[in-house]
């Protein structure tokens, strides 16, 4: 021990910043290789991730430097499209191309380290010992104090947990730049200025919060401060720091209006690939299928004259007041993508026009809805509706192979179905009076007896049944008599419901109360309308 002491500086011992000595040291090198390949989606990552991981556990290495790498040749041909870099201590002879490189790589350490600093390598790790003990070993007396306080579990808790928000916020941002990325051409520049401003904000404010840290972690340890100097700052970094989750998910949240728009296009991509047969993620590979950007409706129509063109026009605001017509919509646009994909003699462009993007768009609808256009013409600004109420010439040529007919002229197939489908009278007015009339105990719902009361008045059968049903319709307040006024509102209704002329309503009901009425009071009794 009295030797040791003559190697052993005694200014280190007075040294107040001094805690330890170094007593032992480590030697070897360091080498490391990584895999890099873009993908897609995070399952296709995954999934790479795992075959690598298990190609990477078969292979060993032993310190002579044999390796084995059996097997690896045959799963080598999944990671030909992968970057590969290796770095480390040691300066090898070749750059790893492929998986097999990389082991081939990892057998020359050995022998490449005889080589480093007399075989030795670098230096990898160090052993400490406590100045304060080494003190005692020589029975020196320390006259400076040394405090090395040991931070509370609590505390280091807490620093923990903002780690881990430092890192989940961090991955917040970059699933966030994963979603825009595909539309960053198509997003308002303000906002992707926004998005990179935020990814710089954050490296910047993630080093000095680290740093900030990792100083008041030294101070507490020597006794310099106290420890709610930290708890402080972590509370600070949960309501203020950029860094934390909550500051994240505000930022976010200010964003959703675009985040919402991604998410719709995206929505409609996959629906376009669930017609072609594919089931994946889609994350804007579609995006060549949005209108173009400083062209107008009336342009893009002219330039693409020879083209049948379906234009589906969205908008948030359309999607929130109309969902129901929303998916309506994006379900029919996706069909005519279907048939025009299988029917591929017939020449036909598809594109979706955002007007949340598309801002100064010379034909701008109130809703969503698809133009249909042919030969540089708009033909319909609603295809929905008008393949409801006029028929294609490919329709009416399948309806004439189908049902044989030869003796019909393609205008008498079209005046038959615009009479098929042409509206015939309003219900609404008839049903409310319907509903009151059999809701006997006003519950504002029917019974099931209720029910079958109203809809035996349409089946035939006994008249005389049916005509109590329809004098209980006049008089669904209950009363034994019924007057003019009664039976003239519920004549009226029954005339909306059949879309026919009521102006001559009003003298048929008098005329039946005149044929029908016994008495002097201008009402008529059960028995008086139905007559024996």
């Amino acid at each position: 021990m009295a030797d040791l002491c003559q190697y052993f500086s005694s200014d280190a011992l007075e040294n107040q910043n001094a805690t330890h000595c170094v007593i032992g040291i480590t030697w070897g090198a360091n080498v490391a290789a990584t895999f890099e390949e873009i993908l897609a989606t995070s399952e296709e990552a995954t999934e790479l991730q795992g075959q690598l991981s298990a190609c990477l556990k078969k292979p060993t290495i032993s310190v002579s430097g044999d390796a084995s790498v059996k097997n690896v040749d045959q799963s080598d041909s999944k990671f030909h499209s992968l970057k590969i870099n290796i770095s480390g201590d040691i300066k090898l002879s070749t750059v790893p191309r492929t998986v097999e490189d990389v082991f081939k790589a990892f057998s020359e350490v050995p022998s490449k380290l005889n080589e480093l600093n007399d075989g030795k390598g670098q230096q990898l790790e160090f052993e400490l010992y406590p100045l304060k003990r080494m003190a005692q070993i020589f029975k020196y007396e320390i006259s400076v104090q040394r405090v090395i306080k040991d931070v509370s579990i609590y505390l280091m808790s807490r620093l923990e947990d903002t780690f881990e928000q430092i890192i989940r916020s961090k991955r917040m941002l970059n699933d966030f730049l994963d979603k825009v990325t595909p539309w960053q051409d198509w997003l308002a520049p303000d906002w992707i200025d926004a998005i990179t401003n935020k990814q710089t904000n954050l490296n910047r404010v993630q080093t000095d919060t680290l740093h900030q840290l990792g100083t008041l972690v030294e101070q507490i340890r020597r006794g310099e401060v106290e420890e709610n100097k930290m708890t402080e700052l972590l509370e600070n970094f949960d309501k203020n720091n950029p860094c934390s989750v909550v500051s994240m998910r505000r930022f976010l949240e200010e964003n959703s209006r675009n985040i919402i728009k991604i998410e719709a296009l995206n929505e409609i991509c996959r629906f376009l690939l669930e017609t072609r047969g594919e089931n994946k993620q889609s994350t804007g590979g579609y995006s060549g299928i949005l209108f173009p950007k400083n062209t107008s409706i009336h342009s893009f129509l002219n330039k693409n004259h020879d083209y049948d063109i379906y234009l589906l026009h969205i908008s948030n605001k359309w999607k929130e007041s109309d969902e129901r017509n929303w998916y309506k919509q994006i379900r029919l646009f996706t069909n005519l993508y279907k048939s025009q994909e299988q029917n591929q003699a017939r020449k036909a462009i598809f594109r979706v026009v955002d007007h949340d993007f598309l801002v100064d768009m010379d034909e701008k609808p109130d809703k969503c809805v698809i133009y249909h256009a042919s030969r540089g013409v708009i033909n319909t600004k609603d295809y929905f509706y008008t393949s409801l109420v006029t028929l294609a010439q490919d329709q009416i040529r399948a309806l004439r192979t189908e049902h044989k007919l030869t003796n019909i002229t393609n205008k008498e197939i079209e005046a038959l179905h615009k009479k098929f489908i042409a509206a015939h009278g309003e219900p609404q007015h008839y049903c409310n009076y319907a509903f009151k009339a059999f809701d006997k105990n006003d519950s504002g719902t029917l019974t099931f007896d209720e029910y079958m009361s109203a809809y035996s008045l349409t089946l035939p059968g006994d008249i005389e049944h049916q005509l109590a049903l329809t004098f209980q319709l006049c008089a669904y307040h209950g009363q034994d008599k019924v007057s003019s006024e009664d039976l003239l509102q519920l004549m009226e209704a029954v005339a909306e419901l059949k879309g026919v002329d009521s102006s001559a309503i009003s003298l048929f009901a008098k005329t039946i109360m005149k044929i029908t009425k016994s008495e002097k009071d201008e009402k008529i009794t059960k028995e008086e309308f139905i007559p024996r």
